[in-house]
This record gives structure tokens, C-alpha cells and sequence, in this order.
């Protein structure tokens, strides 16, 4: 058979969806990314609603498609010039084995923090979070140890330009019940998101210190609510601040600088 009259190969389904993926860059109507795609709207609306249920891609109120969270935080970590993370990780595999709980790092980068690693827990239960996945502040036992670092002004100015939800009902979004929680946090040295970002999901976070009152982000230690009691967290928090004090001397023990926060 000629090259002529050689059938093209199919393309696999991971190709289509990246192809769609790409093609939301630049269109955001369903029946121009299929035309782009050259694919039936059928298919890429499926392709479309899986990458929207995951992170990859956002549907706004007019149903139009834009790139969501996770591409730019993927991107974020190609763009890490260092390879700090093999430092990081076995500090943060001791922590899972010690406590059979999700471990997670996160960095900083300007007032974003962005998950880097992710330890799975020893139990059957799997936490959806995701390596790029960028963390909500206020809710999160990182954001909120990341927080309690600062003072009131930096805190002021560091959620001024990112919005404050109600993701679950036990979401703090007023200022002083925030600022309560960090007092708190600031001076026994770990944070708690009790149901706060997920309901049924509690954490215990860290911040990781880069100098000052400057933090390079974080790490936390998650279970669900009705196997990470009270007990359970006031037992193990003191390994997750002791992996947090070693996973900072590690960094600070580097060659070369560790992950900036600026961006």
C-alpha cells in the first residue's frame, strides 16, 4: 500500500484530549473546539466534561471554556529550576509510614501556594487533591500555617486579591474568626482545615520557614474526619511539625537557593 492510500492512524484518546486541551487556549465555544479538533461535538463534550471534572478546564456561566487551574500549575513546576523535591520526598514518605496518613508539599509562589507532592496514606481512602493543584489560604491547614507567619497587615494584603468561599459549612470567612485561627496556629506551630476545605477531610499543616517571617510554603498531613479524631491529631501533629523543622534544615542545607515565593 502507498503512502497515498494508507489510512491516517487513529488517534488515541489521550491524544483527542490533549488536542482539546490545547484547543481551549484559544477557543472557548463547544462547537468551534470540535470544528478545531475535528472531532463531533458528542465527543468533545465528553472529552470537555471529564477535563472540567478534574481541574484541567473551566465552564463559566455562559458555557464558554477556559483553561483551569491545574495546566498553570503544572506549568508552574516544569518551570522549577531545581531538583529540591529529591530532598523533600523522603522526609515526607517517613511522615506517611509514621502516621499511615496523605502527606502533602506545597510551595509558595507569591500569594499562591501550588501542591508539589503528594504521599498517599496506607488506608483504602484516596484524597483528591493532585500534584499542581493550587490551594485555597484560607481554608487549608497549609495556607493557614503559611498565614500564621505574617503579620496582620501581610495577611491583610496577601488575601486582599484572592477570593475568600464558603467551600464546605465549616469554612471560616470572616476576618476575625480567621484571625483567631492563626493566633492559634502561630503558637502551637501547626494549623488545622477541619472540614474546612472538604467536608469529611481533616489536616494538620506546617509552614516550611525560608528566612524571617517568609515561609516557601508547606506540608500536611490529611485523613478523613471520622479516622483523624481529636486524639489522633493532638498525638501526631508533633510529627508533622518535626518533619516540617527537618524538611527546612534540608533546604537550608542546599547548594543552591531554594523555591522562590516571588511570582
Amino acid at each position: 500500500m502507498s503512502e497515498e492510500t494508507r489510512p491516517a492512524p487513529q488517534q488515541s484518546a489521550l491524544i483527542k484530549g490533549l488536542r482539546v486541551l490545547e484547543i481551549v487556549a484559544t477557543h472557548d465555544r463547544l462547537s468551534d473546539i470540535a470544528a478545531t479538533a475535528g472531532l463531533s461535538n458528542s465527543t468533545v463534550h465528553r472529552i470537555l466534561s471529564d477535563l472540567v471534572a478534574h481541574g484541567w478546564v473551566h465552564q463559566d456561566e455562559d458555557r464558554r471554556y477556559h483553561p483551569g487551574p491545574r495546566p498553570s500549575g503544572l506549568a508552574s513546576l516544569l518551570e522549577r529550576p531545581d531538583d529540591y523535591l529529591q530532598h523533600v520526598i523522603p522526609h515526607l514518605r517517613t511522615l506517611r509510614d509514621q502516621t499511615g496518613y496523605t502527606v502533602h508539599f506545597a510551595v509558595r509562589r507569591g500569594k499562591q501556594l501550588t501542591y508539589t507532592v503528594k504521599v498517599d496514606g496506607a488506608g483504602s481512602a484516596r484524597m483528591r487533591s493532585y500534584v499542581g493543584m493550587e490551594l485555597p489560604l484560607h481554608s487549608t491547614a497549609i495556607g493557614k500555617a503559611v498565614l500564621s507567619t505574617m503579620n496582620s497587615h501581610q495577611v491583610v494584603e496577601t488575601l486582599a486579591g484572592t477570593p475568600v468561599r464558603r467551600l464546605t459549612e465549616r469554612t471560616v470567612v470572616t476576618r476575625p474568626q480567621l484571625f483567631d485561627q492563626l493566633a492559634v496556629a502561630s503558637e502551637r506551630g501547626w494549623a488545622l482545615d477541619d472540614g474546612e476545605n472538604e467536608l469529611h477531610t481533616r489536616c494538620v499543616g506546617v509552614a516550611i520557614p525560608q528566612g524571617g517571617d517568609q515561609a516557601v510554603g508547606g506540608l500536611s498531613m490529611s485523613g478523613l474526619g471520622r479516622e483523624l479524631g481529636p486524639d489522633q491529631i493532638a498525638a501526631l501533629a508533633p510529627a508533622v511539625v518535626a518533619t516540617g523543622q527537618a524538611v527546612s534544615q534540608t533546604l537550608a542545607a542546599l547548594p543552591r537557593p531554594t523555591p522562590a515565593t516571588a511570582g
